[in-house]
């Protein structure tokens, strides 16, 4: 029965999609990684300092619940993301 497909002499199936594959290239080049970690843990542990001061000078009446969830989520992005650049520039492949 034939499925339309050409077959090599290795038997391997040519015209497959695996013919087409193009290889995959990082949107980060590897050789930013420890810049990257080092800006963006560097910005996130400010950011963090930055929400703690904050919350330990101001009154309670005085606080505000967008500004705390922005300051706080910029500083969990940051350092979740300089965590995820580190582990990359130590050869730790997640």
């Amino acid at each position: 029965m034939r499925t339309g497909r050409r077959e090599r002499r290795d038997g391997w199936m040519s015209g497959t999609m695996a013919d087409t594959y193009v290889p995959y290239s990082a949107p980060v080049p590897p050789t930013l990684f420890p810049a990257l970690a080092f800006v963006l843990m560097i910005v996130g542990v400010a950011c963090s300092a930055w929400f703690f001061s904050m919350q330990t000078i101001s009154t309670k009446l005085s606080r505000n619940a967008g500004r705390d969830l922005a300051i706080s989520a910029a500083a969990s992005l940051c350092l979740g993301l300089g965590l995820v650049f580190t582990l990359l520039s130590n050869g730790i492949w997640i």
